[in-house]
């Protein structure tokens, strides 16, 4: 801290102690609305003659920008000293960008406000930063995004993202002879799709990344490449596919670990390249398990034009590298790469930094990411390993995976051992059920003798006939409340044995044998014996029902009704022939049989062979012309699809058991269990039968309907994965999404404080956090 800070600080604090009577702390940054964050060099009142680090926060509320300290965290103080430095600026500001000039001078800062085209200078070569109204560019659209470019000394750009599909690309300069930096020109470029977040990497000066959630090729979505070779343009555009829309965008040039190796040091990038790469945040509106991509942040390779492929050694492997999955939806990313000067303990080898995965795990990468998500959190990468970084190993532990299972009527579904078939005891049961860490998400799976299918309980429906055949909708009408019943992801029809049953609810039936009061509900079930695909009656597909004349009075009553036209108002349930796996976030999850082995695994032959075979499963909603599933395309391949996308890989290991005795032994059901982390298994696997409470009796061929078997972890509600993510919480009190972040080097002023990620939230504060000390620091600055 400067000599003169120290005394206005000292004098501050004296006269606050004089009013009050009790010494106080001193001003804190006095936010209102943070809305945007942004690193520059330059001049304020507080070190007139010096270029220092400062941090500057738009505070919409106030429409200003406050000054802040970067080297220390404290705020720069106004002349009075009773308040926060602030700049005046346009109405509302909420886009901030800052870039070196690379020539020792003061950093370029520009701000953009909400509905306004203009991108306006700030001053920070001189200790008055005021905004330069002279210098601003007014582009002629509103602003959505801005992002710095690197650029030759002297010089310095700045890329933005506009309204209506628009692109501009700003260019500045230091004066002549001065400190000063002026804007020089600018040009606007419309595109045929709507950028809503830019990004350029560090040593490329050629390339702007811009994040879309429009298609920017037939069936190509993901991230637009822009070529700024051109200063003036036109600028080339080149869609980069990310199997989805994007919305968030950054990038970064490093060196990424060797396939295979699960080395905690530098050692696990011995002989790699550097090499750049996009990370996109996918839009939700086109990621998950029912897409061509799950949800997350997707690794790109600009120079081959898409994702980045798996991990070769990971067999089966997927067509692409998994996006890291995070457990709320990320609002803002920043990257840091390795700080200038080493910590002064426990450093990385030159050119690396360090990552605390808990007090004694310490592992060196070459950048880490920073994404502040909407549950108030900021969750840490890896990016060099390409793993959302941990507080511990998933190898450290095994998830219980326990089975529990009462017993009715003397029996109960239970698990086997299926190398002898023998029922374990219950404290035994965990054994034998198989998980794999990075395929195993969090969830809790239950297992149902004729359970209801997940989505079809207690559904509106109507019933009607085609050719003579009986049939379901689950729909309120053809307009309203249709379900999808031909979907795969509804599993409707595919148990190989059993026959799913449905069982309707009906009022004023005529001859059914359940109701005395045609006014009164009657329920009654039958064999659900296929399928019908989308028609105008039934734009959702239909059940076709089992029915023999004379067989049930209730569906002699059902029949009868249907030849005179659609019969409505009915409620209706689909329950699976036979056993049934769900989980409560995955929802339908297969048909295990007993006493056969069951695995939910990611198939051997990828995901995209699959979708080539079943056009099905990419249905939205009821096309106006469904296309056939005819030929290669059968309904067992259209689920093999939908569950393949169910249980993607959603963790990178970069841990090896090693020669750990205790971990090869945990994980002693896994293929090769020393060749983590290449290792590949299913993400659930065990061996049902019917278990006899009494030993040596003989229990009935199938259990009663609903038999429950669950599988948790030991009391708990799920089966955890075993990936604790390394998390940076700003209180448990606070519930504010954060809205933006940005990187910063602390170690010219602090060797030890390393690499730092600021973040804003619009309840008036910011984090500063780092992940490179022991325990992850988290400070408030207000």
């Amino acid at each position: 801290m400067s000599t003169a800070r120290a005394l206005a600080l000292s004098a501050l604090a004296a006269a606050v102690a004089a009013c009050s009577g009790s010494q106080n702390a001193p001003p804190g940054p006095a936010l209102r609305q943070p809305s945007a964050v942004a690193l520059f060099h330059g001049k304020t009142i507080d070190a007139p003659a010096d270029l220092r680090p400062y941090l500057a926060v738009a505070s919409a509320a106030r429409s200003e920008i406050a000054l802040v300290d970067a080297s220390d965290g404290t705020p720069v103080l106004a002349p009075i000293q009773l308040g926060t430095l602030v700049v005046p600026a346009p109405d509302r500001p909420a886009i901030l960008a800052a870039a070196s000039l690379g020539d020792d001078g003061a950093d370029l800062l520009v701000v953009a406000s909400d509905g306004d085209g203009r991108v306006q200078l700030v001053g920070t070569w001189t200790a008055a930063n005021a905004v330069e109204d002279a210098q601003a560019a007014d582009l002629g659209f509103d602003v959505l995004a801005l992002a710095a470019v690197p650029s030759p000394a002297g010089t310095a750009r700045v890329a933005a993202a506009l309204v209506d599909g628009g692109f501009a690309l700003i260019h500045y300069a230091r004066e002549p002879g001065g400190p000063g930096i002026s804007l020089t020109s600018f040009a606007v470029q419309a595109l045929p799709f709507q950028p809503v977040s830019l990004a350029a990497a560090a040593g490329d000066g050629t390339h702007v990344w811009a994040a879309t959630r429009d298609e920017l090729a037939p069936g190509v979505q993901g991230v637009a490449e822009l070529d700024l070779s051109n200063p003036s343009g036109p600028w080339p555009v080149r869609a980069i596919d990310a199997r989805g829309p994007t919305r968030l965008v950054a990038a970064v040039r490093l060196q990424e670990r060797t396939d295979g190796s699960a080395a905690d040091d530098d050692a696990a990038f011995a002989g790699q390249p550097t090499v750049t790469r996009v990370y996109a945040v996918l839009d939700e509106s086109g990621c998950g398990s029912g897409k061509r991509i799950d949800c997350g942040i997707a690794m790109l390779d600009p120079a081959a034009g898409g994702l980045v492929p798996d991990w070769p050694l990971s067999a089966p492997a997927m067509p692409y590298r998994a996006p890291l999955r995070l457990p709320a939806r990320p609002l803002a990313l920043a990257i840091a790469t390795p700080p200038q000067r080493p910590p002064p303990t426990n450093p990385p080898a030159a050119g690396f930094m360090r990552l605390y995965r808990g007090a004694t795990s310490l592992v060196s990468t070459t950048a880490v990411g920073a994404v502040a998500c909407d549950d108030g959190s900021v969750y840490f990468l890896d990016l060099g390993r390409f793993k959302v970084a941990t507080s511990s190993s998933p190898l450290a532990a095994r998830p219980g995976g326990t089975p529990s299972a009462t017993y009715s009527d003397g029996h109960r579904i239970y698990v086997r051992d299926p190398a002898t078939g023998a029922f374990p005891p219950d404290a035994e049961g965990s054994k034998h059920v198989r998980v794999t860490p990075g395929w195993t998400p969090d969830d809790s799976w239950s297992i149902l003798w004729q359970g209801t299918l997940a989505g079809l309980g207690s559904r509106a429906a109507q019933a009607g006939k085609t050719g003579g055949q009986l049939w379901l909708a689950l729909q309120t009408n053809p307009s309203s409340e249709v379900v999808a019943v031909w979907h795969p992801a509804f599993g409707v029809d595919r148990d190989p044995v059993h026959r799913d049953v449905a069982v309707i609810q009906a009022r004023g039936i005529a001859g059914c044998v359940n109701a005395t009061d045609l006014s009164a509900a009657a329920q009654f079930e039958t064999r659900v014996t296929g399928l019908l695909p989308p028609a105008p009656e039934h734009p959702g597909g239909a059940l076709l029902l089992e029915y023999s004349a004379g067989a049930d009075g209730c569906m002699d009553g059902l029949s009868a009704a249907a030849d005179a036209g659609v019969v409505g108002k009915l409620t209706a349930t689909v329950r699976a022939g036979g056993l049934v796996l769900t989980g409560s976030s995955v929802g339908y999850a297969g048909r295990p049989q007993l006493d056969q082995d069951f695995s939910l695994a990611y198939p051997s032959g990828g995901e995209d062979a699959l979708a080539a075979l079943c056009p099905l499963a990419d249905w939205e909603g009821p096309p106006a012309a469904p296309p056939a599933c005819t030929g290669s395309c059968t309904r067992a391949v259209c689920e093999q699809l939908v569950l393949a996308r169910k249980v993607r890989r959603f963790h990178h290991l970069a841990e090896t058991c090693g020669t750990e005795q205790a971990c090869i032994d945990r994980w002693a059901d896994l293929p090769a269990a020393t060749a983590f982390p290449g290792v590949n298994g299913p993400a659930l696997a065990f061996r049902l039968g019917v278990q006899p409470q009494v030993a040596g009796t003989t229990p009935p061929s199938t259990p009663g309907r609903d038999a429950f078997l669950g599988i948790r972890s030991g009391n708990s509600a799920s089966l955890p994965s075993g990936v604790s993510r390394l998390t940076a919480r700003p209180s448990a009190a606070v519930a504010s999404h954060p809205n933006g972040a940005v990187a910063f080097d602390r170690s010219p002023q602090d060797a030890a404080a390393g690499y730092r990620f600021f973040v804003s939230y619009p309840a008036d504060f910011l984090v500063d956090t780092t992940p490179s000390l022991e325990s992850v620091e988290v400070r408030i600055l207000r």
